[in-house]
């Protein structure tokens, strides 16, 4: 691929992730951190993209668009959130992350009148109040317009009350070793009470999510976690985690 190719692709990656770190372009285009280093550095300086410290984030003031995010790969999300769904037992009280992937997963429970859910996730909560069978529960919290969702002090310590049979999460990226990732460090902070008070945690990760490193940790992954997937078993990271921790479940479904 030549320079002024990858350079291209780099910045529509960006452009539609919001931001990127240089291991994860890195990984993804298969060249050095110092050579991303260097694209990043000419699509700074032809104002395709804003260089910051460990990589770049897109030039729009909003980062993290919900409404990019809401319509890409739909038919995966739902794909993974379909099968997800099937994982839920009844008559659980169950968390639901921010994000478009977990909007997918209201979707699929919306006709469901055995669960309690509570969750910050703004467009999912009206998802599930407009199905009226889902006893849905919003937390107090600071409207982020990025996620669409409740974050701050007022949603933790609602959620530090508060006992989960079931966790379904969405995380940024999740590497060969387990660990999982996401971009805001508000979302971290929830995910990473949201693990401590859960019994059981489902993970929604789309193929592209794996070998990911977003800019902070929340978690690693422990024995009895579910992974929903739309990675084949030949994936790379999915062997890693097989041979790494043999104790959690994946679940692929076809993408």
């Amino acid at each position: 691929m030549l320079a002024s190719e990858r350079r291209e692709k780099i910045a529509l990656w960006i452009d539609e992730h919001g931001g990127a770190s240089l291991d994860e372009l890195s990984d993804r285009f298969d060249v050095s951190t110092d050579t991303i280093r260097r694209d990043l550095s000419e699509l700074h300086s032809n104002g395709c993209v804003r260089q910051v410290r460990g990589g770049a984030l897109r030039l729009s003031e909003d980062p993290y668009p919900y409404e990019r995010r809401a319509i890409r790969d739909i038919d995966e999300k739902r794909k993974i959130a379909n099968a997800g769904a099937e994982h839920v037992p009844e008559g659980v009280v169950l968390f639901l992350d921010h994000g478009s992937t977990a909007y997918c997963f209201a979707e699929a429970i919306s006709s469901r009148s055995d669960l309690t859910v509570l969750t910050g996730n703004l467009p999912a909560a009206v998802r599930l109040g407009e199905g009226g069978k889902v006893s849905t529960i919003v937390p107090g919290g600071q409207v982020d317009g990025v996620m669409q969702g409740l974050v701050g002090g007022a949603t933790c310590q609602e959620l530090s009350r508060t006992h989960f049979d079931l966790a379904i999460l969405v995380p940024r990226g999740l590497s060969s070793t387990g660990q999982l990732t996401t971009a805001a460090r508000e979302d971290a902070e929830i995910k990473r009470l949201v693990r401590q008070r859960a019994d059981r945690i489902i993970l929604l990760v789309a193929e592209e999510k794996l070998g990911v490193q977003g800019t902070f940790e929340f978690a690693e992954l422990e024995a009895g976690d579910t992974i929903i997937t739309t990675a084949k078993e030949s994936h790379s990271i999915i062997g890693s985690l097989h041979q790494r921790l043999p104790e959690i479940e994946i679940v692929m479904v076809n993408s």
